[in-house]
């Protein structure tokens, strides 16, 4: 075997790499859905500081105004009824926005699994023919 064969086979399993990268990215980016991609952007949303600081800001606020210790008229008296709705609506939102970013997920983590599997494939073909090429000078 001599080196043209040799980084023939490497390029070809270069590009039959390559080739199942771009296929397996494609597939992924035809199958995201609109509501797919938006329910990502919500999710990264919902798990930012700034999220977290507006629900604070809002919950102290409602229990202030609520409680009569503002001017503004009291709206939802102690215990809070409809802020208990509205919280409880917004979590069953916000779980369902999040299992919908978490299947999205699991789609980009098992390309990744098959990714890494071609990869170590090539990763053997090549040691293999480095192996092959050191016995053969050896002889």
């Amino acid at each position: 075997m001599d080196k043209f064969t040799t980084g023939t086979k490497v390029e070809q399993s270069d590009s039959k790499l390559q080739a199942k990268y771009d296929y397996i990215r494609n597939k992924l980016v035809k199958e995201t859905t609109f509501f797919q991609r938006f329910a990502d952007s919500l999710t990264q949303f919902f798990g930012s500081l700034w999220f977290l600081l507006f629900h604070i800001v809002w919950f102290v606020l409602w229990v202030v105004i609520n409680l009569g210790l503002t001017p503004i008229k009291p709206f939802d008296p102690y215990p809070f009824g409809f802020l208990t709705l509205v919280v409880s609506l917004e979590a069953i939102f916000f779980s369902i926005i999040i299992l919908i970013s978490e299947n999205r997920e699991q789609q980009t983590s098992i390309f990744r699994e098959e990714l890494s599997l071609s990869l170590l494939k090539l990763i053997e073909e090549k040691l293999e023919t480095i192996e092959k090429n050191m016995i053969v000078r050896d002889e």
